[in-house]
């Protein structure tokens, strides 16, 4: 039994002691004592030395001539001369231990020999040109990254300037559906992601800059390179998702088209006489809905509003998206005040955002506004006049109340003073003094906070086409008087 067991490379003793052992071991249990302290020695130094010979064996083969010849080495900075293995033992029979035991993989033993130093120093200088190549590369391959994404960035941006792809390839098509994906997800939380993001932006920018600026002063030039190149792929990739998501939205055709209201050039006259029948029906509506004790008119149920502009934009036609949107009311509406904003829509989380520390009447057209933007509305006069179209045009007492108090302040402001104060004067008690507590309302957060928000909104829309900035807002009275001769005709 112990000569069939294959272990020819052996001694007879240890080949005697393994094959008493495995004839016993079916009828006894295991016993150490059948295999000697000398015998276990033995068998280790021959595994091991069995072991370093097929490593051997691999790295040569023999010639035609019978010599053996060296292998190719697949990884040239790990050789050392002729040594495939420069921190192995490389002679025929293994190193002996200490303890008896063969160590056949002794650092810093080679043939016997001690290694050169100037063998290291070479192997060190290899490591190092390796290491310098693999960094070149992996800087080689993010720039490639990098390049390629900013390419991208600008076909989408280029495609989204152009009214045909930009309606048929991104409204309707790509933006549609990367919208209704964002939506879908965000919508089934009620927390709003536009104000998480806002809070961890401005805790996390000025900590970025402030570790940005040691790692300079501590000379840690690797790092601050990789934090550069991060916040690169972060703005890029920023500028490529606004790109699909709402840049396209600019370059559609008019909303108020859409909802068959025409925007031709308007007299004062016109303007004087769609604000005195809007005043009318203004005063007439006034006296029918329920106020606070400032004389406020009582806020409308938030989740109501959402229900009940949703069915209206299902019932406008194809040109604002079919899927619902769920606005948020942002917890943080006060910070919102001061900073000018009564809502906004942000296009990387498909969510329309809401202040509600508003008053009252402005709730309902504000909603909508925001809403008008998740529909597939970029510019915002147009979604203003959606906003007031939708309102004036609905049966329910809140929303229309909404859209005749915002449209006679945009159509009295845009009057000249002595006409502004002739019908400024038509309006019921009840309603100039909702107009007061507006105005004061809006005193409270105005300050120099609120004008650096206008002056950068200002900007904002600028860059994106509106050539009035923040006082295009004004073209809205166009369409509120072609939307007035409808209503008084109908």
């Amino acid at each position: 039994m112990g000569g069939g067991c294959g272990f020819s490379f052996l001694s007879s003793s240890a080949r005697a002691a393994i094959g008493n052992a495995v004839d016993n071991f079916p009828c006894a249990r295991y016993n150490r004592e059948k295999i000697s302290h000398a015998a276990i020695g033995e068998i280790s130094a021959a595994f091991l030395s069995a072991a370093h010979t097929l490593f051997t064996r691999r790295r040569y083969c023999k010639g035609m001539d019978g010599s053996l010849r060296r292998r190719k080495a697949p990884f040239q900075n790990r050789m050392i001369g002729d040594a495939p293995f420069p921190n192995n033992v490389q002679s025929g029979s293994p190193q002996k231990s200490g303890g008896g035991v063969s160590a056949p993989f002794k650092n810093n033993t080679q043939s016997g020999s001690p290694q050169k130093s100037g063998d290291g120093r070479k192997a060190l200088f290899q490591n190092k040109i390796g290491a310098k190549a693999l960094f070149q590369n992996k800087i080689g391959s993010r720039a490639c990254v990098f390049w390629g994404l900013a390419a991208c960035t600008a076909l989408v941006y280029l495609l989204a300037d152009i009214p045909v792809s930009a309606e048929y390839l991104f409204a309707r098509g790509v933006t549609r559906a990367l919208s209704w994906i964002l939506g879908g997800v965000t919508g089934l939380f009620s927390l709003s992601f536009y104000e998480t993001a806002a809070a961890l932006l401005i805790v996390g920018i000025p900590m970025a800059a402030v570790c940005f600026i040691l790692l300079l002063c501590w000379k840690d030039y690797a790092r601050a390179k990789a934090w550069l190149w991060r916040a690169a792929f972060f703005a890029l990739s920023l500028l490529l998702s606004f790109g699909l998501l709402f840049a396209p939205l600019y370059a559609r055709p008019s909303a108020a088209s859409a909802l068959g209201i025409e925007e031709a050039p308007v007299t004062r006259s016109e303007v004087a006489a769609a604000a005195d029948w809007t005043i009318g029906q203004l005063n007439e509506l006034a006296a029918q809905l329920p106020r606070d004790e400032a004389g406020d008119v009582l806020p409308a149920d938030f989740e109501a509003l959402a229900r009940s502009l949703n069915a209206a934009y299902a019932e406008a036609g194809s040109y604002f998206a079919p899927y619902a949107v769920r606005p948020k009311a942002v917890a943080l509406s006060v910070p919102m005040s001061y900073l000018g904003i009564t809502g906004i829509y942000m296009p990387f989380f498909a969510e329309a955002n809401v202040n509600v520390n508003i008053p009252a009447y402005t709730l309902p057209v504000t909603m909508a506004h925001e809403m008008a933007h998740a529909k597939g509305v970029a510019q915002e006069g147009q979604a203003n006049i959606v906003a007031y179209a939708l309102c004036l045009r609905s049966e329910e007492a809140a929303l229309r109340y909404s859209g005749l108090m915002s449209a006679a302040a945009a159509l009295l402001n845009a009057l000249p003073q002595e006409e502004f104060e002739a019908l400024y004067g038509q309006l019921c008690s009840a309603v100039r003094r909702e107009y007061a507590n507006a105005s004061a309302h809006y005193q409270k957060y105005e300050g120099l906070i609120d004008s650096i928000s206008s002056f950068f909104n200002d900007l904002f829309l600028k860059a994106n086409g509106v050539p009035g900035g923040i006082e295009s807002y004004g073209s809205t009275v166009r369409a509120l008087v072609s939307l007035q001769k409808q209503l008084s005709a109908g």
